[in-house]
């Protein structure tokens, strides 16, 4: 994700791995993420880390904008596949 650029009107924070970031210390200082059960906080932490996942495949330049069209989609099975599922 480091390095995978995204168009800059929709996230002027950076590539895709400083936006994960970003979400990441949010949730984390959210006292409703922190009042979760252990098992809750990992499964939306590893939401979190993974949402983005498939956006280097999905990535590309269309008329001088950036766009991951196709990356919300894509993600669910990629994901399934990090799980072996």
């Amino acid at each position: 994700m480091r390095g995978c650029a995204q168009d800059a009107v929709f996230h002027a924070e950076g590539d895709v791995w400083i936006h994960t970031r970003m979400v990441c210390e949010a949730m984390a200082a959210l006292p409703v993420w922190r009042a979760l059960p252990e098992g809750d906080r990992q499964v939306v932490f590893a939401a979190a880390v993974l949402h983005d996942q498939a956006k280097p495949s999905c990535t590309r330049e269309e008329n001088g904008r950036i766009t991951s069209r196709g990356h919300s989609v894509r993600g669910p099975s990629t994901h399934a596949a990090s799980f072996g599922r």
